[in-house]
Parts: C-alpha cells; sequence; structure tokens
C-alpha cells in the first residue's frame, strides 16, 4: 500500500470500495458488529485513496487509518464546521473488544445559514489490525444554530500562509471570498478648468462678501441679551433635572383595545392551540417510537433471514414473526411453467 506519511495523505482518505446508505438511529453494537465484518474481510476489500466530499446524509462508509496518523486531524470532506471532532464514550463490544465513538455535530454546506448536518465515527479497540473506522453522515436534529464566521473551524490544509502568500485567500464553506481586483486610482483631468468658470465662482464669492446686511436682528442684539438668553435656557434646563418626581406628568393611560368578550375570546383560542399543539407532540412521539421500535425488529429479522439454511427454518422464523408482531404474513404461490 501506499506510504500513508506523504504530505499529501492530509487531503485523502483511504476507503473501502463499498458504501451504503443506513438509518441515522443505529445502536452502538451494531456499529460494532459491521466493524467486526469490515476487519474479517479486510484482506478481501479493495480499499483505495479518494477525496471524500460532502457525503449525504445517512451516507456510511470504511476506512484505513494508520496508528501513526490516529491522533491527527482527518482530511477534509467538504464542510464545514463548527465545532471539533471530540470523543463521546468508549463502550465494551461483543468480543472481547471496546468501541469508540467520536462525533462531530455542528457541519453545514456552502450557502447554508443555519447547521444542516453531522457525523459519528467509530473504531474497535483490542486486536484491531489493521485499524478500521466507520463514518456515518446523519442529518443534523438539534436546536436551530445559525452560522457565525468567526467560530468556523478550518482545517490545517486549507489554511493560509500569510508570510508567503499575503493575498491569496483561502475558500472556506459558508465564507465568501473577496476577488483579486486591481486597485483603483484616481485620474488627473485632462483639461484644465475653464477661465470663464473660475471667473463666474470668485465673482460669486465677492457678491457675498459684500452683501448689505444692514437690519438683521443681530445688530439689534448685545452681549448682555445674549448672556440673560443663555441664563434663562438653562435655569430651566436644570429646573427640570431637579424637579420632584410627583410634579413630572403622568402619561395617559393606553385605552383598552379590546373589550372583555373579545380577550375572553383569544384567551380560549390560545388555550385550545396549546392543547393541540400538546396532542401533536404526543402523537409525534408515539409515531416516532414505533417507527424506532418496528426499524429494529426488521433488522433482527433480516439478520435471522441471512442464517436460515432450509425452509423449516423460514417457516419457524414466519411463525415467530407473525406471533411477535401480531400480523399475518401471506402465502406466495409458485407454479411451474413447462418449456418448449
Amino acid at each position: 500500500m501506499t506510504d500513508e506519511s506523504q504530505p499529501w495523505r492530509t487531503q485523502f482518505h483511504t476507503i473501502a470500495a463499498t458504501s451504503f446508505k443506513s438509518p441515522s438511529f443505529l445502536t452502538t453494537d451494531k456499529y460494532a458488529s459491521m466493524l467486526e465484518k469490515a476487519l474479517e474481510m479486510y484482506t478481501e476489500s479493495d480499499y483505495s485513496w479518494a477525496i471524500v466530499s460532502k457525503p449525504e446524509p445517512s451516507h456510511l462508509f470504511f476506512f484505513h487509518v494508520p496508528d501513526a496518523a490516529a491522533s491527527a486531524p482527518l482530511p477534509p470532506d467538504g464542510y464545514g464546521w463548527l465545532d471539533e471532532d471530540v470523543f463521546r464514550e468508549r463502550k465494551s463490544a461483543p468480543g472481547g473488544r471496546e468501541i469508540e465513538v467520536h462525533e462531530r455535530i455542528c457541519g453545514f454546506d456552502t450557502g447554508d445559514s443555519n447547521v444542516t448536518i453531522s457525523r459519528r465515527r467509530f473504531r474497535l479497540f483490542g486486536g484491531n489490525k489493521p485499524e478500521i473506522n466507520a463514518m456515518h453522515y446523519v442529518k443534523y436534529e438539534g436546536p436551530l444554530t445559525p452560522i457565525a464566521t468567526s467560530t468556523i473551524k478550518v482545517h490545517p490544509s486549507n489554511r493560509m500562509n500569510p508570510y508567503r502568500y499575503p493575498n491569496v485567500a483561502t475558500a472556506v464553506p459558508g465564507r465568501p471570498v473577496a476577488s483579486q481586483a486591481a486597485p483603483k486610482y484616481t485620474q488627473m483631468p485632462k483639461h484644465p478648468p475653464s477661465l470663464q468658470l473660475f471667473g463666474a465662482h470668485v465673482k460669486k464669492s465677492q457678491m457675498e462678501d459684500n452683501a448689505d446686511v444692514a437690519g438683521d436682528d443681530m445688530d439689534q442684539l448685545t452681549i448682555r441679551d445674549i448672556a440673560l438668553e443663555r441664563y434663562m435656557r438653562n435655569h430651566s434646563y436644570i429646573a427640570e433635572v431637579l424637579s420632584p418626581f410627583q410634579s413630572i406628568t403622568p402619561p395617559s393611560t393606553v385605552p383598552k383595545v379590546f373589550d372583555e368578550q373579545t380577550q375572553a375570546k383569544f384567551a380560549q383560542d390560545i388555550t385550545q392551540a396549546k392543547q393541540e399543539i400538546e396532542s401533536a407532540e404526543l402523537s409525534h412521539k408515539t409515531t416516532v417510537e414505533e417507527f424506532r421500535d418496528g426499524s429494529t425488529k426488521l433488522w433482527n429479522a433480516l439478520e435471522k433471514l441471512e442464517q436460515i439454511d432450509s425452509l423449516e427454518d423460514l417457516n419457524a422464523m414466519i411463525s415467530d414473526y407473525e406471533a411477535e408482531n401480531r400480523v399475518r404474513i401471506a402465502a406466495v404461490q409458485y407454479s411451474t411453467v413447462p418449456t418448449h
């Protein structure tokens, strides 16, 4: 296999040829089982270098991480992230091993204004040679989280070197890059200003300076009048500031816009809306729980179906499934068609 210590390794994943879509609510034991099978088939699987570019939600794939690069950041996946890839839990797995879970929750695509995607990474410990990881992308299900440009985490390989390339901007998903436009210069006028216009400006200024201002109010004011006017103005301001609270005229009360009957109708509508919301939330919660329970049973049935070798085992499994789920599976009749 190619040397994984090369510099370009920071941009590539060593991905298995097999990838598929998976539900977002798999259990940790299910991930451990899939990793066990991936380890057993490692010598038969085809792993190759590849660039991961914005996997869709529910996309799951396996990739190889050497021991020397286990603590290094993973290569970029095309998404922007507001948080780091952090450790979540480590629990026991079948076969005397342990499974470790890492999460990166707040991801977004170019043009998104809120967080839209998350990912979970799983790997086994205890005889895990070579080390295979499982990466699962799921749709973000947390509270509405707007994207702040200052909190975007940039992959080390995408960071700009300001000392060598001060004018080169690095493209980051969700962050606009300024164009390298040429600077603008103010050009000198091609012709000197018109003498006629310059003379007109001079004449206008002279007329304003020589205008007759006789009879203005300023001619009748004295220094004493100006000082008295300022004193009265300041005295009024200070009197208003130091006046007692009781002397302040209270604002007029706001008239009632709605009568009592209308207010009672509004209160009744609000109460009814709250009850409908609570009923809808309870119904949604029940539906989700039933869907998850049915999906879990379906996965278990599929696993049992893979181990069936005879019609007797198939009929027994169908009977158990009908009794457990209180359903009836219709039998399908097959007929042979003679060939000529």
